[in-house]
């Protein structure tokens, strides 16, 4: 099996996970674990490595997720951070039995057929329980914990308990300020969560230090009490909270990203880098230099634009139009931003005054 980003060429950074997979499935080549046991990868081309799924003796699901650009639009309010995170695609490999599994988030990836297969394998349970299975009798058994509304049994290791049916689910996962500045320092980073019903224990961890905190008490708002710093642009640190209910457990990952600004203004001809970054109306943070805004002179000006010289080299549109805008590089100066992070930037100046509002376009 191999996933891939399609279209890949609308994303600048790609993230595949397989977060939930039959107990038997190790690590694929090509593929990392984070510290709760999901299998991720980061391809440049967003086309992850290729793997083969466990045999049907080891039957079960394999819940996969595609995150792009680090789940940030950019600042484009058309484009939902939602659109940026795919959980359409799962696999499944049934057993030697007919016996169907559920995977962790599941809803409908098979179309809705995981109640169907669910409900046929509690009719399987129940006929083998009825027959006296395992030459055991016939006697019944009893659930541990509280039956609710959607529960049905499910077995926990030891005994069978009460859980959502499907299994306890996390439908979401994210940092209230999921990019922050290079260099900037992030003391007690908050995060909001959802999930399909109010765990028993919620962990939070990250892949950066040793902190485990209990959040079971708020689970749908937290935060760290831990500081983190990045000083290499895109760097990032991921965070998972781990949940269990009863017999059924869960877990999702969210992280946080250190970026860069671009910058847009109206200035003198020839105004240096440091007088646009004062100046600049458009200061955008973000992980690429594409970007859509609007600025307005009077003609007597000059239109500028800045970003990292590591973004490599911008293609400018009139967003109405979609004519190529006549613009000149200045050239490429350091840049201290205000987190005292120093990168090589480029700057831009429009050939031409203009005479009223410019909708840029910059890919």
């Amino acid at each position: 099996m191999q996933f891939s980003a399609d279209p890949a060429g609308n994303l600048g950074s790609f993230l595949f996970e397989i977060y939930d997979y039959p107990p038997s499935f190790t690590c694929p080549a090509g593929w990392s674990t984070d510290a709760n046991g999901v299998y991720f990868c980061r391809p440049t081309n967003g086309i992850a490595p290729a793997f083969n799924v466990a045999s049907a003796a080891h039957f079960g699901k394999y819940m996969a997720r595609l995150t792009g650009n680090g789940h940030d639009n950019q600042g484009i309010a058309s484009v939902s951070t939602q659109q940026l995170i795919d959980e359409g695609t799962a696999l499944e490999v049934v057993s030697l039995n007919g016996i169907h599994s559920v995977g962790q988030n599941e809803t409908n990836q098979f179309n809705d057929d995981w109640l169907v297969a669910l409900q046929a394998d509690l009719r399987e349970l129940d006929d083998f329980i009825t027959a006296g299975g395992g030459g055991g009798g016939g006697g019944g058994f009893t659930v541990a914990g509280t039956p609710v509304a959607g529960y049905v049994p499910m077995w926990d290791g030891t005994q069978p308990t009460w859980s959502p049916a499907g299994g306890l689910s996390i439908t979401a996962f994210a940092a209230v300020t999921p990019i922050v500045e290079l260099g900037s320092t992030v003391v007690n980073p908050a995060f909001t969560a959802a999930e399909n019903a109010v765990p028993t224990t919620l962990l939070l961890t990250n892949n950066a230090d040793s902190e485990s905190k209990d959040v079971h008490s708020t689970p749908t708002s937290f935060a760290s009490a831990h500081s983190f710093t990045k000083s290499t642009f895109n760097q990032s640190v991921q965070f998972t909270i781990s949940a269990t209910l009863g017999a059924s457990s869960a877990s999702r990952a969210a992280s946080i990203t250190w970026g860069q600004r671009i910058f847009a203004g109206v200035v003198a001809a020839g105004a240096s880098l440091a007088t646009l970054v004062a100046a600049a109306s458009v200061t955008t943070l973000g992980l690429s230099r594409v970007a859509s805004f609007a600025l307005t002179d009077d003609g007597t000006h000059k239109m500028q634009f800045a970003c990292r010289t590591g973004y490599g080299t911008p293609v400018f549109k009139d967003a109405v139009t979609g004519f190529a805008l006549a613009i000149t590089k200045v050239g490429d100066f350091s840049f201290t931003n205000a987190s005292g992070a120093i990168e090589s930037y480029q700057q831009w100046e429009l050939d031409n005054p203009f005479n009223g509002t410019l909708n840029w376009a910059v890919t």
